[in-house]
């Protein structure tokens, strides 16, 4: 076990890379019949032991620091290589995923679909708000589906850009009645057309997702998600109706994100049974939805060629390479737009550009998602 400090900007790193020595290279991997399961707790290993290089991530590390990152957490083949945080912040303390609250939100969709509570994602909206009297409705509003608000193809009217003030949210955030204030806006696409960032869309599948089941998502995810994977520390916030907030604001601890990752990389499994369908696992995984967006400098994310997609502050779930053995969890406060985000990353190769940090990161990966 490692504990470093790094003086840069006064940050004090506290970080567990856990290994035998600090070396260079790489040592073969061990074949494993079964997958670990980290319900419990998750395992620990030397970097070296699965493949990856300690000293370049010690580098990654120290690259960290100039990110303003809060934890960084990598994950191969089910064991954690690495472990670390950034003063304040330590293992216990739970960090507000923000935007990354989506991917929770679609995940718990995918549950619902498989416990049989929702058929398909084509039902259209407005059909689960029969008991609303809306403004605004037009043929483009009452064509707006499930899948629409699951790809950010809703068309509603809503301003919440990645790099300047979201007055939309902030505007939701001001209303007595958050769920009216997002169906009331106008229709300014048609639906499935195109990309608009939007934090009501998933707010929208959590007060569905509480009409399906009875409770709010967050006893839902204790119920279905959080529960089979040993998660056990969270906080949820709510909006004034109770309705457990879908674009942002849980905050959980980065191991138990990193379980969330190891779920789709088990496609959907756990301990030997499915919480997921596995068409959803297959959706997940074949992007079609063009974001027409750079991710910000500041997001943590591999390189291009290592990635297909990644939950972080402009996505809204998961989905992996064909050979994916590698989650990777990272928590920061940016400079911009005042949130904090987890980037979660599943990747196909853990050493692909290992010489050096920053082929570890960049700033404009593939920025496609699809349900």
């Amino acid at each position: 076990m490692l504990t470093s400090q790094f003086g840069f900007w006064g940050a004090a790193l506290r970080t567990l890379l856990v290994m035998a020595a600090l070396g260079g290279g790489t040592t073969p991997i061990p074949a494993r019949s079964e997958p670990i399961w980290p319900t419990q707790q998750w395992q620990t290993s030397t970097p070296e032991g699965q493949g990856m290089d300690s000293a370049a991530l010690a580098k990654l590390i120290e690259f960290g620091t100039s990110r303003k990152l809060d934890s960084l957490l990598i994950a191969r083949h089910g064991q954690i290589v690495l472990d670390a945080y950034y003063a304040p912040y330590a293992a216990d303390i739970p960090h507000k995923i923000n935007s990354s609250t989506k991917a929770v939100i679609g995940t718990l969709t995918a549950v619902a679909l498989k416990d049989g509570l929702l058929d398909s994602t084509d039902h259209r909206l407005l059909d689960f708000f029969g008991d609303r009297s809306l403004a605004k409705v037009d043929d483009r509003k009452n064509a707006i589906t499930l899948q629409n608000i699951l790809d950010m193809t809703s068309g509603i009217n809503w301003t919440e850009p990645l790099t300047a003030r979201p007055d939309s949210a902030i505007a939701m955030e001001r209303s007595p009645d958050w769920i009216k204030f997002i169906l009331d806006r106008s229709i300014v696409t048609a639906p499935g057309e195109v990309f608009n960032y939007n934090s009501g869309n998933p707010h929208l599948m959590s007060a569905i997702l509480t009409k399906l089941t009875g409770m709010s998502a967050s006893d839902y995810a204790k119920a279905k998600l959080f529960g089979p994977l040993g998660i056990t520390t969270w906080d949820w916030p709510h909006d004034p109706q109770g309705v457990s907030i879908g674009g942002y604001g849980l905050a959980m601890l980065p191991r138990d994100m990193a379980k969330i990752g190891y779920l789709y990389l088990r496609n959907g499994e756990w301990e030997g049974k499915p919480l997921l369908p596995p068409s959803w696992i297959y959706q997940v995984s074949h992007a079609t939805v063009n974001m027409n967006q750079e991710f910000l400098d500041i997001i943590f994310s591999l390189h291009p060629s290592s990635i297909l997609h990644q939950i972080n502050l402009s996505a809204r779930r998961l989905a992996w390479p064909p050979r994916p053995t590698m989650i990777r969890s990272c928590t920061t406060m940016p400079s911009g737009p005042a949130m904090s985000m987890m980037a979660l990353v599943i990747c196909t190769s853990a050493c692909d550009g290992a010489g050096s940090p920053e082929g570890w990161l960049c700033s404009k990966p593939p920025c496609k998602l699809s349900l």
